[in-house]
């Protein structure tokens, strides 16, 4: 990465746009660590319901419409187990897209297949998986075990393992727009955002997770106010908890 960094460090955007992004975090930073520390958390022991939501909502916007749905899918016999929802699917009646129940029940399986051949319960084999493909988030179809299953693209499986309890980022329209807006020249390909990504949170030191909502927040209305080097203070973290997650998060 620091070779990396020395050559974006060269780009005329690079250094304004993290003088940017450094004053959304010193503004942001705490509430986007305890937002990623709540979405890591979302779905602890409810792994079903978690593959149901993230592949529901792979390509449908953020809607309330969606959640009396996956309220009653948690009430399912689908959602009891991963086991169950690879053996049977999700069944009908959710209003799903032609594929999403393969897609379903093939990250499912997958994802008992890891906890299978590791010999380790759920939680900790998803969160070691979650670990275990970092290296290759820009190239799910590396995975034997969830990028291989057919409909697994980049965003999907990044969404995965962040709610796996990996760190990552989604290289989806909204993160390329948001560093657009904070004055990146962001390059085409989800292989190249992601990289890009990486060495933006790695320029702050902190995890990926918190880039991540940190650009959820971006908006002409959320940087109103917030200039290139006067910030309000107030909602500082301590760079010791954004370290802490950060070595969470990488198994260290």
């Amino acid at each position: 990465m620091l070779g990396l960094l020395e050559l974006l460090r060269r780009r005329p955007d690079w250094e304004p746009a993290i003088d940017r992004v450094c004053a959304l975090h010193d503004a942001r930073g705490t509430r986007a660590l305890n937002e990623a520390q709540r979405h890591a958390e979302r779905y602890a022991h409810r792994r079903a319901a978690m593959v149901f939501d993230t592949v529901a909502s792979r390509q449908r916007r953020p809607s309330r419409r969606m959640l009396p749905v996956l309220e009653r899918f948690a009430q399912s016999p689908a959602a009891a187990s991963l086991k169950a929802l690879a053996a049977h699917g999700p069944g009908d009646g959710w209003g799903l897209r032609s594929g999403e129940p393969e897609i379903m029940r093939g990250v499912a399986h997958g994802l008992m297949l890891y906890a299978t051949h590791h010999r380790a319960d759920e939680e900790s084999a998803l969160h070691a998986w979650a670990s275990a493909t970092s290296t290759i988030a820009g190239a799910p179809t590396l995975d034997p075990y969830v990028g291989s299953v057919p409909g697994v693209d980049t965003v999907l499986f990044a969404d995965l393992r962040v709610r796996c309890g990996g760190d990552g980022i989604k290289p989806d329209l909204r993160t390329r727009t948001a560093l657009r807006f904070l004055g990146f020249n962001v390059p085409e390909g989800e292989p190249a955002l992601l990289m890009l990504a990486s060495a933006v949170a790695a320029e702050l030191d902190q995890p990926l997770v918190v880039l991540d909502q940190l650009l959820w927040s971006v908006s002409d209305q959320s940087l109103a106010g917030v200039s290139d080097r006067v910030v309000d203070l107030r909602d500082r973290a301590p760079r010791s908890d954004h370290r802490r997650l950060k070595a969470q998060l990488s198994g260290q």
